[in-house]
């Protein structure tokens, strides 16, 4: 190929084409030139439909008013069920958030309930750790642990239990080791806590107050958020309800006025022609008496005087 080009151009090849001979370049491919969106347009002119019988027409400017409300109608659909969304998960989290609390309020009773030896209530001070289970954070680094132990209540022995405290390094439980074990019995059902729970109880209940908080001012936010944009995705829906009640009554007019303005003609036109048929009548009007032929703009026969006359094509 390059062989060929070169010789090409030696010889009176592609080199030497005329005007003529050239393929359409950038500036022959109309007045756009030859662009990646050449030619194209989103909108081309009014839209014509029939709507109920009606014919409905939209110009270019109700066009694009209504591809924004459209797209402002979407817009704030999903953002309002993005924001009531968002304010259900809060609430489910503030609603676990404030159980724990109760929760660990019950512990701490428990506790304190031992201590002071009130009926239904124990310490057993030889729980026994049986297993060491990691607890990892969010970003997947290892801060503490928790334990599973055993307690007795009596001659009652239970097995299955877990300590709420998260021990660091420092205070940690190796296997084997004594746990003291709070407890209390309702119903032949029982609770157990550990004792150390109640050194971590006021910072873990304040952290959880302080998320509850928090939640709290967001559900409030979000639940005004979602307000306003109701009220704001009402208002769009009405708005494109009154512009399409006002897109139809001026089509209605318009049509109207094309109607009248058809009839118009078409009374124009039919009195023309019958002025015209009137004029070629002129013309060919015989004495009805004598059959001579009135002139152009006689009233009466030029032969015999008489008025009446026939219409002789």
């Amino acid at each position: 190929m390059p062989i060929r080009s070169f010789m090409g151009g030696m010889m009176g090849g592609p080199r030497d084409r005329g005007p003529r001979d050239r393929g359409p370049g950038p500036r022959d491919r109309g007045p756009h030139g030859g662009g990646l969106f050449s030619g194209v347009r989103l909108f081309h002119g009014p839209i014509r439909f029939m709507f109920f019988g009606r014919p409905i027409i939209l110009t270019t400017g109700r066009q694009v008013g209504f591809l924004c409300g459209i797209v402002a109608f979407f817009v704030m659909l999903i953002s309002t069920f993005a924001v009531f969304s968002n304010a259900s998960s809060d609430r489910a989290l503030k609603k676990e958030y404030e159980h724990q609390v109760e929760v660990y309020k019950l512990y701490n009773t428990i506790i304190d309930n031992a201590d002071n030896n009130i009926d239904g209530y124990g310490i057993d001070t030889e729980g026994i750790v049986t297993q060491t289970i990691p607890y990892y954070d969010y970003y997947g680094y290892l801060s503490g642990y928790t334990y599973k132990y055993t307690f007795s209540i009596g001659s009652q022995f239970f097995d299955n239990n877990y300590t709420e405290t998260l021990y660091k390094y420092s205070n940690a439980y190796s296997i084997g080791d004594d746990i003291e074990i709070a407890y209390v019995v309702i119903d032949g059902q029982y609770i157990s806590i550990e004792t150390d729970f109640k050194l971590i109880y006021n910072s873990e209940v304040n952290d959880l107050n302080a998320e509850i908080a928090s939640l709290k001012s967001s559900i409030k936010t979000e639940t005004v958020a979602g307000v306003i944009l109701i009220i704001i995705l009402v208002g769009v829906v009405a708005l494109m309800i009154l512009a399409t009640v006002k897109t139809i009554k001026k089509s209605k007019e318009k049509q109207a006025l094309e109607d009248a303005k058809m009839k118009a003609e078409v009374r124009e036109a039919e009195a023309k022609a019958e002025e015209a048929q009137a004029q070629a009548d002129m013309k060919h009007r015989y004495c009805t008496y004598c059959g001579a032929k009135f002139g152009d703009n006689d009233n009466k026969c030029p032969n015999c005087g008489s008025v009446h006359f026939d219409i002789k094509k």
